[in-house]
């Protein structure tokens, strides 16, 4: 695995500093900060600060990306315990290759690695750190090697494009915490599409789906658990104006029932144990000037509870979040432009694994900005 993972960080290296020389080649890079807070009624508080760095290029059809970042995570809750971690995040190291105009449809062949530079083998009191993916935006502090190929497939026609995609991920295991070692996730196999449609010269039209599907997850080299099989469906709009535009999505999760370890096999759990999800999210764009963008944006979260008895240690409630935010992006060169963004939530969280004793609501926010320069 070492000898895969030098590989492939000297292949980034390489095509990073080539197009240096070439006149062929677009080049960026990205760095910035995110902020985040929160707190909930129980005198339960946390934030995460982390410092994220991107870098890419394109070289003719062939595209690569790195993503890095430094994390501070912590958390005060209110029975007394305090953690903090701070930690390297894993590195995400993504390819493509374009074929283009060549065929009736347009391909992109892309390979992505998940590259184990972060943080595992969490120690008990550091599991208090895994928080609901509503809280914070960085929730996993580290993984083992992933490989994931990826082929999309598009096609337009008059006023219509679709697109289909097809992808694998192999998951390496690695020392999730001390409990748990030598933790081997299962692969996951993905398909999405898209269909587009311009209904007019203002509006457009997509309707958008995801399927996933997971294998068995094991420990010490014995079978415990298999997420169940996620479909995604959802609809979105847009309305484009001159100097302004507007999006809107509305998509639902839905996911079949899991199979957990009885000691003696992998049944298929009696209850589901994840409710439906709904998310909407509506965003506004004023094109000010040519050099500055203003932004704002609604979203709105439910995840009804699970189908086990309320007393049951497997009931999770509904969750109900509103989050508004703000931002503006402004180029302050041709090949330089800074962003900053704002949002804002309230969560009403009925209790689940993270607090199974109470109910409780969260207030939070969260501060980011980014500067970008091409070359």
């Amino acid at each position: 695995m070492k000898r895969i993972l030098s590989s492939v960080i000297i292949v980034a290296l390489v095509m990073l500093a080539w197009p240096m020389n070439s006149h062929a080649a677009d080049s960026y890079f990205q760095t910035g900060f995110h902020y985040d807070f929160w707190a909930s009624d129980e005198d339960d508080s946390g934030m995460q600060f982390y410092l994220p760095i991107e870098v890419g290029t394109k070289i003719n059809d062939i595209s690569l990306r790195v993503l890095g970042s430094y994390a501070y995570t912590e958390v005060d809750l209110s029975g007394g315990q305090k953690e903090s971690l701070s930690n390297f995040t894993d590195t995400k190291v993504n390819l493509s290759y374009e074929l283009l105009d060549q065929y009736d449809f347009d391909l992109l062949f892309g390979l992505g690695f998940n590259l184990p530079t972060g943080y595992t083998d969490l120690r008990q009191s550091e599991l208090a750190l895994v928080l609901p993916p509503d809280l914070i935006s960085i929730t996993t502090f580290g993984e083992g090697l992933n490989v994931n190929p990826t082929i999309v497939i598009t096609r337009q026609w008059e006023d219509w494009v679709a697109g289909i995609g097809l992808g694998y991920t192999w998951r390496d295991k690695y020392d999730y915490s001390t409990d748990v070692q030598d933790y081997d996730p299962g692969d996951i196999f993905s398909t999405t599409f898209e269909i587009r449609h311009d209904l007019s010269t203002t509006w457009q039209a997509r309707v958008f789906g995801e399927y996933l599907s997971y294998g068995k997850d094991e420990a010490d080299g014995n079978e415990f658990y298999q997420e169940g099989t996620v479909w995604l469906i959802g609809f979105g709009a847009g309305y484009d104006r001159s100097m302004w535009d507007l999006d809107f999505n509305l998509m639902s999760i839905f996911r079949d029932k899991s199979k957990i370890t009885d000691g003696a096999g992998l049944p298929t759990e009696k209850y589901n144990s994840h409710g439906d999800e709904w998310i909407g999210d509506l965003t506004y764009r004023y094109f000010m000037t040519d050099e500055t963008t203003l932004q704002a944006g609604l979203q709105i979260l439910w995840i009804d509870s699970n189908e086990y008895p309320s007393a049951s240690p497997y009931y999770i409630g509904t969750r109900q979040k509103i989050t508004l935010g703000c931002g503006m992006t402004r180029s302050f060169r041709p090949d330089i432009t800074g962003a900053l963004t704002f949002r804002g939530f309230y969560m009403d969280d009925e209790k689940n694994w993270y607090h199974p004793l109470e109910d409780l609501q969260y207030t939070g926010f969260s501060l980011g900005g980014t500067i970008s320069c091409t070359f």
